[in-house]
């Protein structure tokens, strides 16, 4: 076990404690918000960006803007709603089962947030590093977040390493001079992948 390892450990205990303080319903009210936000935004966001175009004479500005109004406008509905749930478990005397199932599931999403934030590290970082070679729990989170990456539809994942790529373009080969894709590339390869996420 190495200091990734303890860091790991730590984080993964703060966010279960976390959870358990939050209860289920916030957990998933969070989850639900950010995924059903960006559902909806996906099939609303072009039509919002016209009523903030008198403001935003941009039309890549106001999509953007758009998309970021629904996303939040939807995450703190359902946070508002999970709440409300949450206040009659209480008083139904079954909040410490709602906190109980919250820290399992905080846990299992921390662990998988967890992984896919190790795959990215483990890219930026040498093959060989010491800190990966020598961790004990590293493996087993990226090995979790492999596993979920091949329940998302080819499509998606098609659409993502188009995006990554595009974005990860050596200095100087790309339309933008500092590299990678420009703004109207970019645009359209976001625009791409919202269609998917939205299908």
């Amino acid at each position: 076990m190495n200091l990734l390892d303890l860091g790991i450990v730590l984080l993964l205990a703060l966010i279960t404690l976390r959870g358990y303080y939050r209860g289920l319903f916030q957990e998933l009210a969070v989850l639900a918000g950010v995924v059903g936000g960006v559902l909806v935004a996906a099939h609303t966001y072009l039509r919002l960006a016209l009523f903030l175009q008198p403001w935003l004479k941009d039309p890549l500005h106001a999509r953007i803007a758009a998309f970021a109004v629904v996303l939040v406008a939807v995450y703190w509905l359902t946070r508002l709603g999970a709440y409300l749930l949450q206040r009659l478990l209480y008083h139904l005397y079954l909040d410490l089962f709602d906190r109980l199932l919250g820290a399992f599931f905080a846990l299992a999403k921390g662990a998988l947030i967890l992984g896919f934030a190790l795959m990215f590290l483990g890219v930026v970082l040498p093959k060989d590093s010491r800190l990966f070679r020598e961790s004990r729990t590293a493996p087993q989170l990226m090995y979790i977040s492999r596993q979920a990456l091949e329940l998302l539809p080819p499509e998606f994942k098609e659409r993502v390493n188009d995006f990554l790529k595009g974005w990860k373009k050596d200095k100087g080969q790309a339309g933008s001079p500092r590299g990678g894709m420009d703004l109207h590339e970019m645009e359209k390869a976001f625009k791409g992948l919202v269609d998917e996420i939205g299908k």
